[in-house]
């Protein structure tokens, strides 16, 4: 396995006790809910969420009979929507195997390889591109681990063209990361620090300095690696500067480790030391599971110091971690370091009984890279105490794995060696021909010279010519390139403005969909509330306008929110806002409480206090419960009222809003009043931010609140889906092409 794949260490944090407790609960409310559904649908639907909750080992309790119902479901279905969703769910659960098959102790790349495959094809059937793009990649880790390079390489491409087409940075420098890394462990620098300087760009364009600094530190190791001392002392210095900036002690120590190991990779030990044990101060006392990793890389950093007593006191720490984590893997490597430091030490017979212990948890894990340097060791230990029988043996499984890994090479070296024999043999046989056809008297052979140093002397004068014309050229393609060289900077110049201009407005379109992931679906909401609408229209590209839906029994919480500012502050703020307001439902059906838990949340997000240099950000909202049995709503408001239009009546009735802010200055304490609504069938409620009633005519006349009422009242007799229609067509011949100064979102249900 390539170095670069397996320097992340063991650094699995603990999760706090509470969450296993509710994610108890969440499996028993589960497993009620599948006793009681009636549809096959539901059932799967609960089965793959019961696999998302439970515990990993019960992972195909919950994946087979997804899988069957998924099937059956599919043979009765020929409708491409729901074959669409079944087909995704049914790759969900062959999602559930593979996380199943790949855990440490039931470790199984096989069929970890099978069932990734299987979920991919169903992901390329239903175009889900980004799955697919992550499958590919996924496979790729697997062939590595397995140690087919070729095919590594070979889905790490596909997964990146696919990245690239959806314009996913995220994807596009971890793959990039990815495939340096394969070719940094082939020893194939230039393509490697190719990928790697695409990585870097990515993640400046991200902003992600976590990364950018671990890709300044994996590229100057390169440069070190090259003996190009100064550039490597220049970018490694840079990563560790950046990585100061980290706050977080935990992913501090992570970056440090990280560095550790590629300053290690560069044959930098000193440096490497330094990091590793930063990394260990950070962690002490915080974090035990990841204490093992760390141990076994100081280990090694010892020992290629030969400071074999170090080396061996790391590893033997390791191994106690390993043993009490039951990981194997970091068993066998702590193993395998001691067996090497021992031998340094030519304590052969220690060596030879922790290499001993190593060999069955390699031949366990199953990976040819791993159980190659395992048998490596083996035969040297055996070797040591003079057991030639068993080193004969090891050697023997070491050559063939190492033979198995370079299988292509081997291959392509045979290949070449097959044509140079079949180019002799010919070669021989037109010689033998030669002698007996060409035998000449002594006036031939005379005649062959003379034509012979004649065609020598047009050759040689030929030459010359071909030398003169030769410099000639040389002489005007240095002009035209001096000219060429001019023109391109100053195209270069342009096309550098152009790609930061197209940067720029790639990210906020990718902004968009990120925000409008995040806001409800509307066929969820039509679902619930079939006479109801969402006109929702951003000033700009992302908006500062949200719309919040949700569904606890019997209640449908629904809600428009006005964020401070529109465009990209805006969208920053919606989506803040809207995380705070799922958590405050989460907690609470009482629309008052959910208000003042919204409060909280927003001035604890952006640390809201009474000094000048707190942000004064907050926002607007008008948010109601609807209790579909009894039709009773209850509505809560922060400086946005409620509009009821009752069935038959030619007048908007207005419930006013509670005159304060969610954030900003608003007190922490702040009580935002409930009123409850008694609505009858045909009945409507509105609820809107400021932008509908906001919008200028090309006269410059403003709409207004009263005249937005009036249209109301006025498609009263419309459908609410129609009524949509009719607002937003009115919006639009009212502006005349005028453009938006505020974000629009109008809200309708009717009972």
């Amino acid at each position: 396995m390539h170095s670069m794949k397996h320097f992340l260490f063991a650094f699995g944090f603990l999760y706090c006790s509470f969450f296993s407790f509710s994610q108890q609960n969440k499996i028993d409310s589960l497993q009620k809910l599948l006793q009681k559904a009636k549809h096959d649908t539901t059932r799967l639907h609960l089965y793959l969420k019961l696999g998302e909750f439970c515990d990993t080992k019960d992972n195909l309790k919950y994946a087979e009979p997804a899988l069957q119902l998924a099937d059956k479901l599919l043979s009765q279905t020929k409708d491409k929507t729901q074959r669409k969703i079944l087909l995704a769910r049914k790759a969900g659960a062959y999602d559930l195997c593979f996380i199943y098959y790949n855990e440490d102790e039931t470790k199984n790349l096989n069929k970890v390889i099978e069932y990734k495959e299987k979920a991919l094809e169903l992901y390329k059937e239903i175009d889900n591109k980004k799955e697919v793009a992550g499958n590919l990649q996924f496979l790729g880790e697997c062939y590595g681990a397995l140690g087919n390079y070729l095919k590594e390489l070979d889905f790490f491409k596909k997964s990146l063209i696919i990245s690239e087409e959806l314009k996913d940075q995220g994807a596009i420098a971890g793959i990039n990361f990815s495939i340096g890394s394969v070719y940094f462990s082939q020893k194939d620098t230039i393509l490697a620090l190719s990928h790697f300087e695409k990585s870097l760009e990515a993640f400046k364009n991200l902003r992600d300095s976590s990364k950018m600094a671990i890709l300044l530190v994996k590229i100057g190791s390169i440069y070190e690696w090259k003996k190009k001392h100064s550039k490597a002392n220049t970018l490694i210095n840079e990563g560790l500067d950046l990585i100061k900036t980290e706050k977080n002690h935990l992913r501090l120590a992570m970056s440090y480790s990280f560095f550790g190991q590629m300053l290690m990779d560069a044959k930098l030990y000193d440096k490497a030391l330094e990091n590793f044990n930063v990394s260990y101060e950070l962690i002490k006392g915080h974090d035990t599971a990841s204490f093992g990793g760390l141990f076994n890389a100081l280990g090694k950093c010892y020992f290629w110091t030969d400071n074999f007593t170090k080396a061996i006191e790391y590893y033997n720490r390791a191994l106690k971690m390993a043993q009490l984590q039951k990981n194997e893997s970091m068993e066998a490597q702590s193993l395998i370091g001691l067996a090497n430091a021992y031998l340094k030490l030519h304590k052969n017979k220690e060596a030879a009984d922790y290499a001993r212990r190593a060999l069955p948890l390699r031949k366990k894990e199953g990976l040819p890279v791993g159980l190659m340097y395992a048998e490596k060791i083996m035969f040297r230990a055996d070797s040591s105490i003079g057991d030639f029988k068993g080193a004969f043996e090891h050697l023997s499984n070491y050559i063939i794995l190492r033979d198995k890994l370079n299988g292509d090479d081997v291959r392509k070296e045979g290949l070449k060696q097959k044509f140079k024999e079949d180019f002799d043999k010919e070669k021989e046989e037109a010689r033998l021909i030669q002698e007996k056809k060409d035998i000449f008297d002594l006036e031939e052979k005379k005649k062959q010279r003379i034509i012979l140093f004649s065609v020598i002397g047009g050759l040689l004068l030929l030459l010359a010519f071909s030398v003169f014309v030769l410099r000639n050229l040389r002489t005007t393609r240095k002009q035209k390139q001096i000219i060429e060289l001019k023109s391109k900077e100053t195209e270069e110049q342009k096309i550098i403005i152009e790609e930061k201009n197209k940067d720029i407005t790639d990210s906020i379109n990718y902004a968009k969909r990120i925000q409008q992931a995040k806001l409800p679906r509307k066929e969820e909401i039509y679902t619930a509330l079939p006479q109801s609408f969402v006109l929702f229209k951003p000033k700009d590209i992302v908006s500062g306008d949200f719309y919040f839906f949700a569904k606890k029994g019997s209640l449908i919480f629904i809600a428009a929110a006005d964020c401070t500012g529109h465009g990209v502050p805006g969208a920053f703020m919606s989506m803040i806002g809207s995380e705070r307001l799922e958590d405050a439902v989460a907690n609470s059906n009482d629309t008052s409480e959910i208000l003042q838990l919204l409060n909280k949340g927003i001035k604890t997000s952006l640390r809201q206090s009474d000094s000048d240099e707190s942000t004064r950000d907050g926002m607007d909202i008008a948010l109601c419960s609807v209790d579909t049995k009894t039709n009773l709503v209850k509505y809560a408001g922060a400086n946005r009222p409620i509009w009821l239009i009752r069935k038959g009546q030619t007048e908007v009735e207005e419930i006013k809003a509670t005159k304060k802010a969610i954030g900003g200055l608003t007190e922490d304490a702040q009580y935002f009043d409930t009123h409850e609504i008694q609505l009858e069938q045909g009945d409507s409620f509105y609820i809107t931010t400021d932008g509908y009633a906001d919008l200028f005519s090309r006269d410059d006349k403003k709409l207004t609140t009263k005249k937005f009422k009036q249209i109301l009242l006025e498609i009263q007799d419309k459908p609410m889906q129609e009524q949509e229609k009719q607002l937003s067509d009115f919006a639009e011949n009212w502006s005349n092409g005028i453009e938006q100064i505020d974000d629009i979102l109008v809200i309708g249900v009717r009972l």
